[in-house]
């Protein structure tokens, strides 16, 4: 990738005096640009780089998204144009045009769905308590299902379609069917379980203090900062990642400028993650089957 990018060819505007023109790990690589001519030349560039070092860049594999940008010439491998979509899967999680996570969400809940019925066997038998039920749900189902939600934005659509989703594979652990009913708050207390809502809120706070701690000019310290270029659209703002770190720090007395004096002390900045409570939405009565 040096070699790709030793001509300086322009990527996208990172600070005002620098440009980022790839994110790699391992052999998934993203190439920055913006402006067509200079994805196209790094794209060559790559190909020809890869080549001369025995690696070949699969064709089939590599797609193209763009953002705010006309689709007038497609981007080539060999005279081969390269498929374009509106989102992908990358390094595991989904990244889309419009930024959003809902999309990854519903993705990580449909595939949790298929693990939890995987392992339906399991909660079937009467050879395992609750208590080792309850411990094999938080690593094989939980684990799979909050798979990059440090990065998630909170709303209130995407807790409600997690906290459903827990209920549900809850009630049926704890074996608890129609008609009997039972509150989501009792439920999770049997459970010795957390809310989805305050499992991600934890998560996303503890790597937060991780990128805070990590050098100023790093990608992810930069990215906290991040504006991109232009204009947005009028209208009410969307929410985002960044919205909502601002507000789980506004309730601990904190801004994105004092965090990372606070965050160099682990002890301090663990504390602070129990120290606010996340805001609690009114508990529905009944479950719902």
């Amino acid at each position: 990738m040096r070699r790709t990018t030793e001509d300086k060819i322009q990527g996208i505007q990172w600070t005002l005096t620098s440009m980022l023109d790839d994110l790699d790990y391992a052999d998934d690589i993203g190439l920055l640009a913006s402006k067509h001519q200079d994805i196209q030349q790094k794209t060559q560039q790559l190909v020809q780089t890869a080549n001369t070092i025995g690696l070949r860049v699969n064709i089939e594999k590599t797609k193209v998204l763009r953002k705010n940008i006309r689709a007038d010439n497609p981007i080539t491998i060999k005279d081969q144009p390269l498929q374009e979509l509106d989102d992908f899967t990358y390094l595991g999680s989904k990244v889309s045009t419009d930024g959003d996570c809902i999309g990854e969400v519903i993705t990580r809940i449909s595939k949790d769905n298929h693990t939890f019925t995987m392992l339906k066997p399991i909660w079937k038998t009467r050879n395992l308590s609750i208590h080792t039920k309850i411990h094999i749900f938080k690593s094989n189902v939980l684990s799979v299902l909050l798979y990059g939600s440090e990065c998630w934005k909170s709303t209130a659509n995407i807790e409600k379609r997690l906290e459903v989703f827990q209920t549900k594979c809850l009630l049926r652990i704890m074996r608890i069917f129609w008609p009997n009913m039972i509150s989501n708050e009792e439920l999770r207390r049997r459970a010795g379980v957390s809310t989805i809502s305050e499992i991600i809120a934890t998560r996303r706070w503890q790597w937060l203090g991780h990128v805070c701690r990590i050098p100023i000019d790093s990608i992810p310290r930069v990215a906290l900062r991040w504006t991109p270029q232009g204009k947005r659209n009028r209208g009410r703002p969307k929410e985002t990642w960044r919205r909502t770190v601002d507000r789980d720090l506004k309730t601990r007395g904190l801004t994105l400028q004092t965090a990372p004096t606070i965050a160099a002390d682990k002890a301090k900045w663990r504390s602070l993650a129990v120290a606010s409570s996340t805001r609690r939405r009114r508990e529905d009565i009944y479950i719902y089957i």
